[in-house]
């Protein structure tokens, strides 16, 4: 009898023995594959930090000049919620680790009584038992914080997509947006030798007071238009240094790509489609939604029977007789069989199937209209190039030339540089809405074509 006690106390402790030898969780292999996806989708590489690090970057880090490849390099080796999002695959891999352990530890009673006669024995009671039903759950509950740790790595994956995309947005908000400020600079320029000429006119009677009024209308608006770029540019700024997890109170950044000369054109919608196939992880992550709930289908149906416990009973009377035997108790699965909670999990796997077309659906209707939008501001960009701008010099030309010879006024030929400028901030509107759509079209292929 002693033999079989020690047996199931064995048992009882084990897994208090288990648990205490199990070592502290760490998540470098996960981050690894990780590193691997960020690597094959974007060609850079990621890094874990610490918060001091980040902290330390933070009141620290600065830059005089920035590329588009660097500021997507330091973005996602620094950028804040990213590094926070990186602790989720410590908080997967534990839940991993300790699946099936959680309610499921051994169940020790003892009841003791006390003699109340002189020479009469303490009565001794003891009562264990294990509940078996948690543990044939365990290769369930394990697949299911499986999936749910690839479900993590796969989202992680998806925000290093946006990140990447959202500094590509800003970087050229940024560009483009100091761009045109140094065109709205010209256009002062032009504006202020207009009304000072239009004065000039006005002295030989050739203007009126309502021609300077307008031209200096036109000024102030100009003017005004500069001053909310240059607002608009710091706080682009700011964002994309955000973005980098880099010192905000430094605000000196020289934007060293040139956004105007990207194109990629050497790719057409069968490709981006096989792109969008084999790269985004949107689409693995919803796929892995639905195996992951198949996985919590199969715990519900092993609760046929709930509650299943194993154990034994030890007793010594006061007369010294023990008593020692096995202890069986159980649910009767008669009138709750989990049948509700099996077909609710049925109905959440229809509908994720369901949300998996549409979203798949969705992303490639996203992709079609940035490739389409894409297609139009580059055919736009080279009309602006091979027509509007050529035509807007020709004309700029033609007025020089004629007022060197006296036949046209210095004010035409202002007016004519005037439109050029003006024609140029098309261009330069044109060219980033044609990037912002190439950023687009990048994420939802999931993959870099050009950057």
């Amino acid at each position: 009898m002693k033999y079989y006690l020690n047996i199931f106390i064995f048992l009882l402790l084990f897994p208090f023995i288990f648990v205490a030898c199990l070592k502290r969780t760490n998540f470098k292999k996960e981050f690894s594959d990780l590193d691997m996806y960020s690597k094959k989708l974007t060609n850079y590489e990621l890094e874990l930090k610490t918060d001091e690090q980040l902290l330390d970057n933070i009141k620290t880090m600065t830059l005089d000049k920035l590329s588009l490849k660097n500021a997507i390099g330091i973005a996602l080796k620094n950028n804040i919620f990213l590094q926070a999002s990186f602790e989720d695959l410590g908080v997967a891999k534990s839940d991993l680790e300790y699946a099936g352990l959680y309610d499921s530890n051994p169940h020790v009673g003892a009841i003791v009584r006390f003699p109340n006669k002189k020479h009469a024995k303490t009565v001794f009671e003891l009562e264990g038992e294990i509940p078996i039903s948690s543990y044939w759950q365990i290769p369930f509950k394990r697949k299911i914080f499986k999936d749910e740790l690839i479900i993590i790595t796969w989202g992680i994956t998806s925000l290093i997509l946006d990140i990447t995309r959202d500094v590509k947005k800003t970087y050229a908000k940024c560009f483009f947006e100091s761009e045109i400020i140094g065109v709205y600079e010209k256009i002062i320029q032009v504006l202020l030798e207009l009304i000072k000429r239009t004065k000039i006119r006005k002295n030989y009677g050739l203007e009126t007071n309502k021609s300077i009024y307008l031209i200096k209308e036109q000024y102030v608006r100009f003017l005004e238009e500069k001053n909310k770029k240059i607002n608009n540019l710091n706080n682009f700024v700011l964002n994309l240094k955000k973005l980098l997890g880099i010192n905000l109170a430094y605000n000196k950044i020289t934007f060293e790509t040139n956004l105007k000369y990207i194109s990629c054109l050497n790719f057409d919608k069968d490709l981006l489609m096989h792109f969008m196939q084999a790269y985004n992880p949107d689409i693995y992550l919803a796929n892995q939604m639905i195996s992951k709930y198949q996985n919590i289908l199969k715990l519900e149906q092993s609760k046929f029977i709930k509650e299943f416990n194993l154990g034994f009973s030890y007793k010594r009377e006061a007369d010294g007789l023990r008593e020692f035997g096995p202890l069986l108790s159980m649910d009767i699965p008669f009138f709750d069989t989990n049948n509700a909670e099996i077909n609710k999990v049925k109905f959440l796997i229809q509908k994720l199937r369901k949300s998996y077309l549409d979203q798949k659906e969705e992303i490639k209707q996203n992709l079609l209209i940035s490739f389409n939008n894409f297609i139009y501001f580059s055919n736009l960009k080279d009309t602006y190039l091979k027509h509007l701008i050529p035509l807007k010099n020709k004309i700029k030309k033609f007025t020089l030339k004629y007022f060197e010879k006296m036949q046209l006024t210095r004010i035409e030929d202002l007016q004519a540089q005037l439109n050029l400028y003006l024609t140029e901030i098309e261009y330069l509107d044109t060219c980033k809405e044609k990037f912002m759509f190439l950023a687009d079209i990048e994420r939802n292929a999931g993959k870099n074509l050009c950057i």
